[in-house]
């Protein structure tokens, strides 16, 4: 038996109206020091689920949690599968809050994917590239998602394109969507990890890619008349302000 709890439950609209915020009112930092996630991008690959490395953060995991349960998503779509881990974590936190849900996890190839993720029947995983979001969601494929949707993009590649895809084709007042590791801080902190085995081209490149990310969020949420806002107790856990992974890049579609 599965419990229901409402958002009306928790929080009056008040609260709901204060805690959702457009783009334009929050700053592209952390109250959490840069020193902090030198420890997080160090240890970050300890952290597993199943015993398969998973890479994510503790705020963002217990965030995360917390959303899940509270929308109860039936439709989570996932961009970058890696090895499985975060799959397989989220369809056991969907399958806590919910009968039925599906997950959909895609990537360009599955040649790091444990064995364990891979046969779980809950989830579908998809080969494609996500520079042709397009092909891998034809609007047969987006017709047969159930609202909720979550959809978290962490392959980063073609940011806005997938975004711009599911805005005109999926995304419906109460889904969400999550734009991984927006987190500069994080970001420069995975840089001293990747530069001991990667070249300095490599290198430069990610880092440019991942710090660019949360800009292109938020033009790209400028241009959207407010239709999508930042969900704050998802990105300030513990009143902390963007003490996750993710900047400002918790967002829920609202008209």
């Amino acid at each position: 038996m599965k419990i229901q709890i409402s958002n009306k439950d928790i929080y009056s609209e008040g609260d709901l109206q204060k805690r959702l915020v457009a783009i334009e009112e929050r700053d592209i930092k952390s109250d959490l020091p840069a020193s902090f996630w030198q420890f997080i991008a160090k240890d970050s690959c300890y952290v597993n689920w199943k015993g398969i490395p998973m890479q994510k953060d503790p705020f963002q995991i217990v965030t995360t949690q917390q959303l899940i349960q509270e929308l109860k998503p039936k439709t989570i779509i996932e961009f970058g599968s890696f090895r499985g881990a975060s799959a397989l974590w989220l369809a056991d936190i969907q399958s806590l809050t919910l009968d039925g849900g599906r997950i959909v996890s895609v990537d360009i190839s599955d040649e790091y994917l444990y064995p364990q993720a891979k046969i779980d029947q809950r989830i579908e995983f998809i080969l494609g590239d996500s520079n042709k979001v397009e092909q891998i969601f034809p609007s047969n494929k987006i017709a047969s998602f159930l609202h909720p949707i979550l959809l978290i993009e962490d392959a980063h590649i073609n940011t806005v394109g997938i975004l711009n895809h599911f805005h005109k084709n999926a995304f419906e007042i109460g889904d969400y969507l999550i734009v991984e590791d927006t987190n500069i801080h994080y970001n420069d902190a995975c840089y001293e990890v990747w530069k001991k085995e990667l070249d300095p081209v490599t290198c430069a490149n990610k880092l440019d890619n991942l710090n660019n990310k949360i800009f292109a969020l938020k033009d790209w949420l400028q241009d959207k008349d407010n239709a999508y806002l930042v969900d704050t107790k998802f990105t300030d856990p513990f009143a902390m302000k963007n003490a996750t992974k993710n900047w400002n890049s918790v967002i829920k579609k609202v008209k």
